[in-house]
Formats: C-alpha cells, sequence, structure tokens
C-alpha cells in the first residue's frame, strides 16, 4: 500500500497533461501512487494516458462534474495515507513529495502542510504579475485567520492526512470554482497546518482556466464568501469582518465580469449589494470603490483597470530582473 496518492483530474489537456503525469513519476519519493481522473474529455487525452500503462491509475468519468467532483472520485478510489493534488496544466518540481512527507513526519499535529509555487505562462516564463504564495507570509499551526484572509494553501503544494478529510469531508462538488479554498478553510478550522517553506510545485496561466473564466469564476467566489458567513456562524468579530470584506470584494469583480459580458442589469445589482453590505459593516473603503464602480459602469471600470495594469507593469519592469527559465530548483519562491 503507497503511502501517497496524488490525485490528478484532466479535463481535455492532452497538451499538457504528459508533463503533469512525468512531473508525479520523476519525484525523489516514490512511494506514492498516481491517479488521474479524465472528467469526460473529448480530445486526445485518453491516447496520452494509455501510454502510461499501470504505472498510473486512470478513472474514466462518464460526464463531466468539475475538479472538485473528480478529485473526490480520485480520493475515494486512493489507498495512501497522505493525499497530495495536481491540475493537468501545472507540475509538481522534483521534491514535491519528499518535503511533504518530511514536513508531516516530523510534525505528526500537522493536518496538512503547504509550501510555494512558481507562476508562469504559456511560454514558460514568469508573467509581470507573480502569484503571492507562502514566502511572504507563510504561517503554521493553528492559521485559519491567516487562510482565511490570505489564502496561502494552493492545490498544487497541500498535502492532506486521510484521517482529516475523515473529518471535515471532501471538495464541495457544487463550486466549480474556489473549491480548493473552501476545503482548506475547512482544514484549518479543525487542524494545525504546516508551512513547508520551499517552492514545489509550477502553476501555469492558460486561458482555459477555471480561475480565468469571467463571470463564471467569480460567481462562485461570491458563492464561496456567502457560504463562509452561512457556516461559520461562531466567528469571532475579527474573522467576520475579513469574509464580509471578502463578499464586498466579491461581489464588486462580479459585477465587472457582469458588465463585461453585456449584463449590465445583474452588474449594478451586484453594484448595490456590496454597497449595502459595506455600509452595514462600516466598510468604507469598500462601499466608496462598489460607489464609483456602479457610477463608472463597465467601459469606465475597464479604463481604470488598464490604466492601474499599466502601472503595475511599469513598477515591475523597474524593480524585478527580467522573466527566467519554468524550472530553477535553486528559486526560493516568490
Amino acid at each position: 500500500m503507497p503511502r501517497v496518492s496524488v490525485i490528478l483530474p484532466t479535463y481535455n489537456r492532452a497538451h499538457t497533461v504528459q508533463e503533469a503525469v512525468d512531473s508525479i513519476l520523476g519525484q525523489t519519493y516514490q512511494d506514492f501512487e498516481a491517479i488521474v481522473v479524465d472528467d469526460a474529455s473529448t480530445d486526445d487525452t485518453d491516447a496520452v494516458l494509455a501510454g502510461y500503462g499501470d504505472r498510473v491509475k486512470v478513472i474514466r468519468r462518464a460526464t463531466n462534474g468539475g475538479a472538485g467532483t473528480a478529485r473526490n472520485d480520485g480520493i475515494k478510489a486512493s489507498t495512501g495515507e497522505l493525499i497530495a493534488f495536481l491540475d493537468s496544466d501545472d507540475c509538481y518540481l522534483p521534491r514535491r513529495l519528499e518535503s511533504a512527507v518530511e514536513a508531516l513526519d516530523a510534525h505528526p499535529e500537522y493536518g496538512a502542510v503547504y509550501g510555494n509555487m512558481v507562476c508562469v505562462d504559456v511560454q514558460g516564463s514568469r508573467p509581470d504579475r507573480l502569484w503571492i504564495t507562502g514566502a511572504r507570509c507563510g504561517h503554521s499551526g493553528w492559521i485559519f485567520d491567516a487562510v482565511l484572509e490570505h489564502g496561502l494553501m494552493t492545490t498544487q503544494t497541500t498535502t492532506v492526512r486521510r484521517s482529516i478529510l475523515d473529518r471535515v469531508g471532501l471538495f464541495d462538488e457544487s463550486l466549480r470554482s474556489v473549491e480548493d479554498l473552501d476545503l482548506w478553510w475547512r482544514i484549518a478550522r479543525h487542524a494545525q497546518v504546516g508551512y513547508m517553506g520551499e517552492t514545489v510545485a509550477v502553476y501555469r496561466i492558460l486561458p482555459g482556466s477555471t480561475s480565468r473564466l469571467g463571470a463564471r469564476s467569480s460567481e462562485y467566489w461570491v458563492r464561496l464568501s456567502r457560504k463562509a458567513i452561512d457556516t461559520y456562524t461562531d466567528l469571532t468579530p475579527r474573522q467576520r469582518r475579513v469574509v464580509m470584506r471578502r463578499l464586498c470584494w466579491d461581489l464588486r469583480v462580479h459585477a465587472l465580469h457582469l458588465g463585461a459580458a453585456g449584463r449590465h442589469q445583474e452588474a449594478r445589482a451586484a453594484c448595490r449589494e456590496a454597497i449595502n453590505l459595506a455600509l452595514e459593516n462600516r466598510l468604507w473603503a469598500l462601499g466608496l470603490r462598489a460607489t464609483i464602480a456602479s457610477m463608472l459602469g463597465y467601459r469606465g471600470r475597464h479604463c481604470v483597470r488598464a490604466m492601474r495594469l499599466a502601472v503595475d507593469r511599469i513598477r515591475y519592469f523597474r524593480f524585478r530582473p527580467a522573466s527566467r527559465s519554468l524550472v530553477d530548483e535553486g528559486d526560493p519562491g516568490v
């Protein structure tokens, strides 16, 4: 029975899934099983996976259920004491599993561990907006507050004990996006979490990623914040303020995406809700932003956002080195 089970869901990623699987099979730690869940792909994914033979266990779904559903199927079919995750458009660095096992063995009180990942674009170069991971704000222990406010844990770098999943449950299959953050909140609320302090994975930005699907993705962010408010009834005043701030922000971003999709009435309704929530919870800055966004409309907000991105790029190229290659094992992260 393997010590670690690596769960990899994939959907129409024949052009990237091979690199992802190869990064699992090339780990310095070899006591693992690799489980790939093909979420009803319609491209050549099946043919690519067939080339691995019995080195990879493949589960084929008849209908597409989303990443959360696919991961749950993989977890249910797994046998490892520890569960690690990877998406089919990303990849592990060689010590990914070894670092996680070492950290969990050294700290039996940890229910999960996470690390850093580097963000790259399609060409394998770092874009001008880098993924902020634990290297800037890594925490260990009872870190529910930090995970609630900053996220911290990422799917590609997190390894979870099966016993913790038995306590808090699996991925919420009703969330087709940000279902991983929902699980990290539940884990951090019930168990201590450890920060590994090294870069262990590569996250690739692709146009079709679920995190980049506009109004479809932002709607799930709003659902997640509302679920937290409804579920966590015993939050401290500060924690509740953090969740309300997230909801106001998510509503404002959702309004922007709705406006971009031409759904202007829904965008105005989302803005109004954000304004009312901000005023009720004395989040004056967010309330002002939502009010201005409502007054500007989609086109005005798009122009302001474009100017902000231009300023960010100027600051990046002025203060950061040029883009580097995809994998640099000596890289301490971002």
